[in-house]
Parts: C-alpha cells; sequence; structure tokens
C-alpha cells in the first residue's frame, strides 16, 4: 500500500497464545493496528459492531458456516484462519457468504501480512496448500457446464441447492449411502451427512426418500429404462 493508510484488524481465536503471538507480528509494522481481541463469535459480532475493523481474522472452529453472513459487513472483509487444510467444499460456500481469504496457523508472518494487505486492497486470498482443490473443483464444475444443451427439459433445483448439494441429491437417487458419496466425491463422510442435512432442510423434507420423492414431482430427474425394465433416476444439474 503506496499511502501506508492505517490498517485495522480485528483477531479472534481460542488459543490464547497464538493469539498474542499474531498480535506482536501485526504490531511490528507501523501501518497496522490491532484494535480489539476475542476468543469466541459473540466478541467477533460486538468488535463489528462497534470499532469497524479493516479485517476480521477469525478462527473457522468458532463460526457456523450458514452464520458468516452475519460477519458480513460493508467495512469489514472476513479472513478465515485454520490450524489444517481446508474442505473444498466449505471454501466454495465460504466464498459465497463473504469470506476474501483462507489463512493458516502455519504460515510465516512475511506471508500472513502479504496476504492480509491483498485482502485489504479488495483482492481474495488463498493458502497455496488450499488453492489446488479449489481450481480442481471449478474445473470439474466447468465441464458440468458444457452439458447445458443436453437436456433442457429438465428443470434445475439450483434455485434452492448448491452445485455441490445438487450432486448429492444426484446420488441420492441412486440410492448411495453417504459413506460411498464420500467415496465418489472425494469428501469425507462427515461432510456428506452435512450436505444430506442442509438439502432436507432447503427441500422442507424429512428424510431422503422424501427429499427423492420430491426431486421427481418437481421435474428435477431424468427418468431412463435401465436393464430389465427397470427404471433409473438420474438427475442432471446445469447452469440455470
Amino acid at each position: 500500500m503506496d499511502g501506508k493508510e492505517k490498517i485495522t484488524i480485528a483477531l479472534i481465536d481460542s488459543h490464547k497464545l497464538f493469539l498474542d503471538g499474531l498480535k506482536k507480528i501485526l504490531e511490528s509494522i507501523s501501518f497496522i493496528e490491532v484494535i480489539a481481541l476475542g476468543k469466541c463469535k459473540h466478541d467477533a459480532l460486538k468488535v463489528i459492531n462497534t470499532f469497524k475493523p479493516n479485517l476480521l481474522v477469525i478462527d473457522v472452529q468458532l463460526v457456523e458456516l450458514k452464520n458468516l453472513n452475519q460477519f458480513n459487513t460493508p467495512d469489514t472483509k472476513i479472513i478465515l484462519l485454520s490450524g489444517n487444510d481446508y474442505d473444498v467444499d466449505y471454501m466454495i460456500e465460504a466464498l459465497i457468504l463473504g469470506a476474501r481469504g483462507f489463512l493458516l496457523r502455519s504460515m510465516q508472518s512475511e506471508l500472513l501480512i502479504d496476504a492480509m494487505l491483498s485482502i485489504v486492497e479488495g483482492k481474495y486470498w488463498l493458502h497455496p496448500n488450499v488453492s489446488d482443490g479449489l481450481a480442481k473443483e471449478f474445473t470439474k464444475l466447468r465441464r458440468k457446464y458444457q452439458l447445458k444443451d443436453l437436456d433442457s427439459d429438465i428443470q434445475r433445483p439450483l434455485h434452492i441447492l448448491t452445485i455441490r448439494e445438487c450432486e448429492i441429491l444426484e446420488l441420492l437417487v441412486e440410492g448411495d449411502s453417504n459413506l460411498k458419496i464420500a467415496e465418489k466425491l472425494g469428501i469425507t463422510e462427515y461432510t456428506v451427512k452435512t450436505h444430506v442435512r442442509n438439502i432436507l432442510g432447503k427441500m422442507h423434507v424429512n428424510d431422503r426418500t422424501n427429499a427423492v420423492l420430491l426431486a421427481i414431482r418437481n421435474g428435477w430427474v431424468k427418468i431412463e429404462r435401465v436393464n430389465n425394465g427397470v427404471r433409473n433416476e438420474r438427475i442432471e444439474y446445469l447452469e440455470p
């Protein structure tokens, strides 16, 4: 930043030693001011409303993804901090909900500061360890979109579900278990369970059977004949 304008940062993390160390590193830069520290999501909301920092750096364990947009304000950019790599699905949803950066606790201080400066300037920043997975995911989505003219008569549930949720709903229609879905998509079984729960909630149904029936009833399923006259329901999810 050429003008070296003052950058205000709030740090929210339950690890006090890490928090104190990060504060010390950041305040070694003359144009950075750590204006607030916190250890829970309630502290984060209070900080945003009271101090309106340029950046809010918060531990991913302290905020539920579905509530991330609570921290997304015109004055404050959200940076998520983790001790481990991020799940690709999590990153996609977090970006949609307003996250601007994904950092790891193991980062060197110089890289950490560079990331924050980039985000202040309006850019997005992903740690190199997690950017590869995200790039691969978007490549897969692009291939899906190339099919958009094949089944134009199929209605698209993308008005209520994310693309990943659409993929999982398709596999539910095929009768796959959570474990099998996880293996096919290269994600954890826990992540699948979370997506299934979100799908049921968004579709306002109590179980997978009703989710599948609703998908068929709404025309989200392409019915095909297969061996022995048994019908195979397959859902095509294309670009809206």
